[in-house]
């Protein structure tokens, strides 16, 4: 049955009541069996009832198996008398489509309730002593094509359902894709539209309940309005406005409730229940890892619960998940929530609850949450809360622009709290929040702006202002971290207490967890803490009160930034505060940044309102001076220095007299001393200064503008004060100036040793990184070991002043045997940091002599040399190492004896003209090891000089994989090394197939035959199993134009004697270095004693 309409009917009882109005059921096995594409308009579809029948007590529409793609619109349903028996568990719904294999449905513009069309006359009243179940319209159906209910009326229905314990539902939505957009259910103007009564302890009302199927698509819930809704009874049912949750959902299905109004604009009371049980605004209980659900743009306003019962909490918005769950809560205004809920020590009622702690990546922003109250007459100690957050404790989950005003709890028992955001457990950044609290409270309560209860958390650019007056034992803080041990940073706040107390209580800016100072895991600085008034005390930590600045920052350990003086906020006690603040505010510019927090509450860019204010408002509220400038780095002129500084204003700068820019700089612990400005033309000014110091002197300097109009400020700014114009001055100084040191110059021969110049090397290899060279340094051991002392990795950085001059030498001294012993795992014990004209010599006597050992002890990829560029063009080069015994821990892991590169065993670019020369180098996976990150010269580690060293095994040490090994590295000259490989039966093969392409082959020239590469791993097995000590001694390596050629000395003791056999190799690569083919030349005579 398709493309039916029916149209302007009256579908109602004559001489029985009908159990369904409009009823359809097609077949599953064919859609041309289907029932498709038929229309149910403006129609009166009333007086549907059933009162013995188990499954229904009444459908207007259903729409059964094998139905898809109709079309309900405009029709009213409606019953004109009292229904007062159904049979048990009956189910009574306006319009009910339950077909998993139906799509596209339009449900639309539809009236439910009354008695009369368009939810006329008086309530549709159900009276039951039996279990019946409402759900006005009802929805179960596939999720392929979206279905549409849109414009739909539920409203003036009266329930009162005696012994059911099952959701009722004005929209029962279970499985499918749904666009749920402009419904009404009951009214925003008046209350009690409809009205639930049960004495069920089990049972739940909802306006909407929404993916509580098993086959749910994407679910959007967007601009409906709920609200007029009473509940009551002896029982003790629960209360929604939309209750959503993903009983079938996937893991990247997505809901999105926005928009909506639940409860009313206007009207007090619109959602109200007298039962021991919840109200929720809107409650998600999802559990989806990938797609978050998005709640956005609602309003929930005028939430009431009377009743006095410990489970009576009223909540805005409330954010679960109980195995994943990730929502992002934004732009949503909460407000006038109440509850006189006798709970002994719950939170009961709440603005924003959020139990999801699975998923990372919440998101709770730019929320607005006011009015919201707890007002029980017991004697309980209830809580009253803005934003409680419970989150995730692994990623980035954020708090932030959210604006938590008048939270109030006027319970009468011994204690009560009122919080404006609640940290209860997670991994959270809360920032860029504003919170008045007390302004409005004179009772004795305990209040708490932000409260640090559980978590690992930031708190950055909050602004937080308590006030009013009480007269009680109660304290109140505007911030309280009861933290001990995770990490946490308090930075860039305003903490603001007002709030007089002329009992016991106190009032604190800020109160801190902890025993002794710096407690474990904790930042803090850079806050603004004001307090005024009686009663009002800066600081709590260690249990006990800390009245100044100074005293505080002793107690805590630190906190060096921060200061005590009013804000200035715009208005913080107006009926919706404002936390903004004002021109001419002490807190602009005197933060410190974290490039991590771009915007403010406003969504402005801090960036473009620099330097870094306080708290949540980001802006240029005072009119001085933008000085930019490059500080100096450090330097070995004793002679005067110049800097220019670009500065601007918007009131225009001087040019020229008394009012020019002055730098005031100082040596050491000296005086400051002035130095006026030379106006250069386009806002850049240069100054001159800094003579007649001696290395060794710290310089600190600030500049100090004004601009046209006689403002003034510093840079750096932070701490500066009293400033007074022409010629522009600070009283107090910046606490940071900028500075330089005078470096010492090195030139000549240092001891390093117990009596020696220096201690130790990493005392030497300091001074030569942090200092300036006049010519040649030299290092010279005195001691014949280095380790236990020393720290590793002993890193020699590119210092400016190295040339083919200004050398430095590290060696043994004259007669002297050295060794440099350490354990550094996945790492070089010493390191040349992209440094240049660095020679580590171990000859004691100028000689070949091998008189230095290094050795790198770790277990775990140790290596003992390496060079490392800095990036493109910045290469460690003109080193060299020479006449070293280098060794590692151990030979069978990934260590290397020399690396040049990145990281050992990484590509590093432009390590040129280096030369390793005569080192014996043995206990290592690889010897000497050289990569550049392109085949090209720039990239290429070019003019590589590897001559005369012994990379071999013997009896007491093993060298396995490579001996050499050149990547990227051109015009590189390896001779007259020696090159003794000990292997296994299969690790041969193994480590040299990593250096082919697949298919490289073999040629013989005795044979002259190619075999595939990877045939050799049998060949090479059964020659190591017959001659264990089988070795390539290398004589000679050389690059060609299509790759390189290796000339080796084959040895061993076969069966059949002693082998000496001379091979060259001719190896071509590809593009990608790799071997494409072996061409192998041996005199096959000299074999024969394998033959044997």
């Amino acid at each position: 049955m398709s493309n039916n309409l029916i149209d302007n009917c009256d579908i109602r009882d004559g001489a029985a009541t009908p159990t369904i109005g409009v009823y359809s059921f097609g077949s599953n096995g064919s859609t041309t069996l289907r029932n498709s594409n038929n229309t149910v308009s403006n129609c009166n579809i009333f007086n549907f009832y059933n009162s013995t029948n188990t499954t229904s007590g009444g459908y207007g529409v259903f729409l059964n198996t094998g139905t898809t793609d109709w079309t309900i619109t405009g029709n009213s349903f409606y019953q004109t008398a009292s229904r007062t028996t159904f049979g048990s568990a009956a189910t009574v719904s306006g319009i009910n489509i339950a077909t998993l294999t139906g799509n596209n449905f339009t449900v639309s513009n539809n009236f439910l309730g009354g008695t009369a069309p368009s939810c006329g006359g008086t309530a549709y009243t159900m009276s039951s002593t039996g279990s019946v179940i409402f759900r006005g319209i009802y929805l179960s159906v596939y999720l392929l094509t979206p279905s549409n209910i849109t414009g739909n009326t539920v409203r003036n229905i009266s329930l009162t359902v005696v012994t059911t314990s099952t959701s009722q539902n004005a929209f029962s939505l279970l499985n499918g894709a749904l666009n749920v957009s402009n419904n009404t259910v009951g009214s925003q103007s008046t209350t009690g539209s409809i009205t639930f009564s049960t004495t069920s302890t089990g049972a739940l009302f909802s306006g909407m309940s929404v993916g509580t199927g098993s086959a749910q698509g994407a679910i959007s819930v967007t601009d409906n309005n709920i609200g007029g809704i009473s509940v009551s009874g002896t029982g003790t049912p629960a209360v929604r406005g939309i209750s959503y949750q993903s009983s079938g959902i996937t893991a990247t299905t997505q809901f999105t409730i926005a928009r909506n109004i639940i409860g009313s604009l206007t009207t007090a009371n619109s959602i109200q229940s007298s039962t021991n049980n919840s109200i929720i605004g809107i409650g998600g209980f999802a559990n989806q890892t990938t797609s978050p659900n998005l709640v956005y743009g609602n309003t929930v306003a005028n939430l009431t619960s009377t009743s006095t019962g410990a489970a009576a909490s009223v909540i805005g918005i409330l954010n679960q998940g109980s195995t994943g769950g990730y929502y992002i809560t934004d732009s949503n205004t909460v407000r006038n929530l109440t509850t006189p809920s006798a709970s002994a020590s719950s939170i009961i009622a709440v603005g924003i609850q959020h139990t999801a702690a699975t998923t990372v990546g919440q998101v709770i922003s730019r929320n607005k949450l006011y009015s919201i109250n707890a007002s029980t007459t017991g004697a309980t100690s209830p809580a009253a809360v803005g934003i409680f957050y419970s989150g995730p404790t692994t990623g980035t989950n954020t708090v932030e622009r959210n604006l938590v005003y008048n939270i109030n709890n006027t319970a009468t028992g011994a204690t009560f709290s009122v919080y404006g955001i609640y940290a209860a457990a997670g991994l959270t950044t809360y920032r860029n929040n504003m919170i008045r609290l007390g302004t409005d409270v004179t009772t004795n309560q305990t209040i708490y702006g932000f409260a640090d209860g559980v978590g690992t958390n930031n708190y950055n650019f909050n602004s937080v202002y308590v006030g009013g007056s009480v007269s009680g034992a109660a304290s109140s803080a505007a911030f309280l971290s009861a933290v001990t041990v995770n990490t946490r940073n308090f930075t860039n706040n305003i903490f603001s207490n007002l709030r007089a107390n002329t009992g016991a209580g106190k009032s604190y800016a800020v109160s801190v967890a902890g025993t002794a100072a710096n407690p474990a895991g904790l930042t803090l600085n850079y806050n603004d803490y004001y307090v005024s008034g009686t009663g009002t005390v800066l600081g709590r930590f260690n249990s006990a009160d800390v009245a100044t600045l100074s005293a505080w920052q002793t107690a805590v350990g630190q906190d060096a930034n921060s200061i005590i003086t009013n804000p200035l906020f715009v208005d913080p006690t107006a009926a919706t505060p404002d936390l903004h603040v004002a021109s001419g505010t002490p807190i602009e510019g005197i933060g410190v940044d974290i490039p991590t927090i771009t915007n403010d509450y406003d969504g402005e860019v801090r960036a473009s309102n620099t330097p870094v204010d306080l708290g949540a408002d980001a802006g240029n509220f005072m009119s001085y001076p933008a000085i930019s400038l490059s500080p100096l780095v450090n330097t070995c002129t004793t002679t005067a220095r110049t800097l220019v500084a670009t500065i601007t204003d918007v009131d225009g700068m001087p040019t020229s007299g008394a009012a020019l820019p002055v730098l005031y700089w100082k040596i050491g612990s000296g005086a400051y001393s002035a130095v006026t400005a030379t106006s250069l033309g386009s806002n850049q000014y240069q100054f001159v200064f800094g003579s007649g110091v001696t290395p060794g002197d710290v310089v600190s300097y600030y500049v100090a503008a004004q601009d046209n109009l006689g403002n003034v400020g510093t840079s750096p700014s932070l701490g500066a004060t009293g400033f007074t114009a022409s010629p522009p001055a600070a009283g107090t100084a910046p606490t940071a100036p900028y500075s330089y040191t005078i470096l010492q110059t090195l030139s000549g021969i240092y001891t390093v040793g117990t009596t020696g110049t220096y201690t130790t090397l990493t005392a030497a290899v300091t001074a030569y990184n942090n200092n300036c060279l006049g010519g040649p340094v030299t290092f010279a051991l005195l001691d014949a070991s280095y380790g236990a002392s020393e720290t590793f990795p002993i890193t020699i950085n590119a210092n400016a002043n190295a040339s083919a001059t200004n050398t430095l030498t590290i060696k043994p001294s004259s007669g002297v045997t050295s060794a440099i012993t350490g354990s550094l795992a996945s790492g070089a014990l010493i390191r040349l940091n992209g440094a240049d004209y660095v020679t580590i010599d171990g000859s004691n006597n100028g000689s070949s002599s091998r008189d230095l050992t290094i050795t790198n002890s770790s277990l775990t990829a140790p290596t003992a040399i390496s060079l490392v560029s800095a990036g493109l063009g910045a290469g460690a080069t003109n080193n060299t190492i020479k006449n070293v015994k280098i060794n590692t821990g151990v030979a069978t892991t990934a260590g290397y004896g020399i690396a040049i590169g990145g990281a050992p065993g990484a590509g590093g670019a432009d390590n040129d003209n280096n030369q390793l020369i005569n080192n014996k180098i043995t206990d290592a996976t690889i010897g000497i090891f050289s990569s550049g990150t392109t085949a090209v010269t720039a990239g290429a580690n070019d003019g590589l000089v590897v001559q005369t060293n012994d990379i071999s095994t013997s009896t007491t040490s093993t060298l396995l994989v490579k001996g050499i090994q050149l990547v990227n590295t051109l015009g590189a000259t390896v001779s007259g090394n020696q090159v003794s490989i000990e292997t296994t039966n299969a690790g041969q093969p193994d480590i040299t197939m990593s250096m082919c392409v697949e298919g490289a082959l073999v040629w013989h020239n005795f044979d002259d035959k190619s075999v595939p590469y990877a045939s050799t791993g049998k060949t090479l097995t059964r020659m190591h199993q017959a001659i264990p000590n089988l070795r390539w001694e290398t004589r000679a390596v050389a690059a060609t134009s299509t790759g390189w050629m290796w000339q080796a000395a084959i040895r061993g003791t076969a069966p059949g004697g002693e082998i000496c056999a001379h091979s060259v190799m001719i190896v071509t690569l590809n593009d990608e270095g790799l071997i494409t083919q072996l061409d192998e030349y041996i005199d096959p005579s000299q074999l024969s004693a394998l033959r044997g």
